[in-house]
């Protein structure tokens, strides 16, 4: 595990929420031409979940995010996924190779609950509530969160979401030690899946982008792909892959 993380998962989410977009994702909220239901019912939200490891940038239990920092989105009333990822460095920084899954699940349409475990024996929970969004087409919504929630107190986090014409602009405040800012965009990324960008300010300063794809032929499933960049070279190009299943019940 990277040195300074207590935690080896971190999730992710999109939701387009606006206008119709010709990309096919997990849970649907509009009437998306050529998307499928998922665990069986065509939902009104749109969500699309993944995960990632954690680094010593970010430290937020696995809640749904784009790669590494949290969004104001919630999962809906009983949604939930589970995801498995294993992430690292590039060879010549560290040869080593983490392992983590977690799961989250929603609750009443206002509420995320989840945890992680890097199979090292750490376990760390998280909660997000979700404040506002907009009644009409949901453009923008406001969110609090509480992350990293184990025997020592968790790290507090304040959300905002904003839809634009073809991609969505995410902002986060995030209470580690010191204050941290972060900003990140997602996008449909051709017809087959999201790709999303995002920085965070702060000791350690990190860029990040992924795609995230879906996989047709298991409805449910995806695939994730996220390469980071930190702010200090010698810490090493860093990479994580991971699988995540969503349903509802």
């Amino acid at each position: 595990m990277p040195p300074g993380s207590d935690r080896g998962l971190f999730t992710a989410r999109t939701a387009f929420h606006a206008t119709p977009l010709p990309v096919k994702l997990l849970l649907y909220k509009v009437p998306y031409s050529g998307i499928t239901s998922f665990g069986g019912t065509v939902k009104t939200r749109v969500i699309l979940v993944a995960l990632a490891l954690s680094l010593p940038t970010a430290a937020f239990a696995g809640w749904t995010a784009l790669v590494l920092m949290p969004i104001a989105d919630i999962l809906g009333h009983r949604e939930a996924y589970y995801g498995y990822s294993v992430s690292g460095t590039e060879p010549n920084v560290s040869k080593g190779i983490g392992h983590s899954h977690g799961m989250e699940l929603g609750v009443f349409d206002r509420l995320e609950l989840g945890y992680d475990n890097d199979f090292d024996g750490s376990t760390v929970f998280n909660t997000k509530l979700l404040l506002f969004e907009e009644p009409e087409e949901a453009k923008y919504a406001i969110s609090i969160g509480v992350a990293d929630w184990s025997d020592a107190a968790g790290s507090a986090v304040l959300l905002g979401r904003h839809d634009f014409d073809g991609f969505r602009l995410h902002v986060a405040v995030m209470a580690e030690g010191s204050n941290r800012l972060a900003v990140g965009i997602d996008a449909p990324f051709l017809d087959i899946g999201t790709w999303t960008v995002e920085y965070a300010s702060g000791p350690g300063a990190y860029a990040w982008g992924g795609l995230f794809l879906p996989i047709d032929s298991v409805p449910g499933l995806e695939l994730d792909l996220f390469l980071g960049v930190p702010s200090n070279k010698s810490d090493g190009v860093q990479y994580s892959v991971g699988f995540v299943y969503g349903w509802t019940f």
